[in-house]
């Protein structure tokens, strides 16, 4: 059920918060949510928990409360939630408006936020509450900005840098927990190197929805990629400017790349507009290379995306980061004896995908894995 206890719950700070909180004059809620799977327009809550802290990364109060997401829990194995666990949790409407309250004028914080908010506004779009959060604040879009010396910058590999010990990872109290840590470090290292946090506005509303292609006669050659169709000529893409709708635009451009590449072998379409240090797109490129040399041909592994958000923009560097709901096509990779070597479900996922802007076009600079 749900708690609300007085702070400080969580372990306070070392004496230093102070340093950071005139620089950043915000006051926060921390939020992690353990979630059915990774739609939040059909996927549920299960778990939430909040941290409400002051602008000097003092612990108000924490709140936390399973949540019956009126269906199967989902990935067990990964946030141990059962069933059984959940028996008895209210539903998402029955803690609506309490966790609203909390939310309320306070800048929304969490690990890949994008995620966390999504979640949280389509939950509360179902109750028929409404959000009055202006902002929110990705700890993994500020610790980028750090340049700290670690090889990725998920939850459990900042804790460590930080030395923040995680007792237990995707439970959403814990996770909570570790967070506040993490956000103190982060903040502290921003306001020493005086840097901007990067605050992106939040919106309660639905993203557009997908345009649906009628399959059949008439749907254009990208609408499903493989052996099935004749090569498709590679997607070109010209270049209206740094902006946001032009990032957006050619992040799709890249999935209309990376299918071509498939459908062809043309991997050179997938290194002419990414970075030489991309490591992902690289890699995409060797693996078209080796799969087409032996004869190999994907079958109606379509990728594209549901939604986009821009979670950072600086025209000062020509970098943007967008924040992807990507979907594949359910689809097969097909031996030349036409047998199957592999099939794929179709999926839905998240991923940040990283961008340049330079010499009036727009590169790939990092992919998500």
């Amino acid at each position: 059920m749900t708690s609300l206890f007085p702070g400080p719950v969580l372990p306070q700070d070392d004496g230093a918060t102070a340093s950071f909180g005139a620089r950043y004059p915000h006051r926060y809620a921390v939020l992690d949510v353990e979630t059915t799977g990774f739609s939040a327009g059909r996927d549920r809550v299960v778990q939430v928990a909040v941290a409400l802290v002051d602008e000097h990364g003092e612990v108000e109060s924490t709140w936390a409360t399973l949540v019956d997401p009126e269906r199967d829990p989902g990935p067990v194995h990964v946030h141990g939630i059962t069933a059984e666990r959940l028996r008895g949790a209210p539903l998402f409407a029955d803690v609506a408006v309490e966790l609203a309250a909390l939310l309320a004028g306070r800048v929304f914080v969490a690990h890949n936020a994008v995620f966390d908010w999504g979640f949280v506004a389509a939950e509360m779009r179902r109750a028929g509450v409404a959000l009055q959060v202006e902002q929110r604040l990705c700890t993994r879009n500020l610790a980028k900005r750090l340049d700290l010396p670690v090889p990725d910058l998920k939850l459990a590999t900042l804790a460590a840098h930080w030395e923040v010990r995680q007792l237990r990872a995707h439970d959403a109290e814990d996770d909570t927990r570790v967070l506040v840590e993490v956000l103190r470090h982060a903040l502290r290292a921003a306001a020493d190197y005086d840097l901007d946090l990067p605050l992106t506005r939040c919106s309660s509303e639905p993203p557009p929805p997908r345009p649906r292609t009628p399959r059949g006669a008439g749907a254009p050659a990208e609408a499903v990629v493989g052996a099935v169709l004749a090569p498709a000529a590679r997607p070109t893409f010209t270049a209206v400017g740094f902006d946001e709708d032009d990032a957006i635009a050619f992040a799709a451009h890249y999935l209309k790349v990376l299918n071509h590449a498939r459908a062809t072998g043309d991997s050179d379409a997938i290194r002419e507009i990414s970075e030489p240090d991309c490591g992902a797109c690289q890699e995409d490129a060797k693996v078209i290379d080796a799969a087409h040399a032996r004869g190999l041909v994907w079958e109606n592994n379509l990728s594209s995306f549901r939604s986009a958000y821009i979670e950072h923009f600086d025209p000062s560097s020509g970098q943007a980061e967008v924040q992807l709901h990507m979907y594949a096509e359910a689809g097969r990779v097909v031996n030349p004896d036409g047998s199957t070597l592999k099939s794929t479900e179709a999926m839905e996922f998240d991923g940040l995908m990283q961008l340049k802007f330079h010499d009036s076009r727009w590169f790939v600079w990092e992919m998500p894995r």
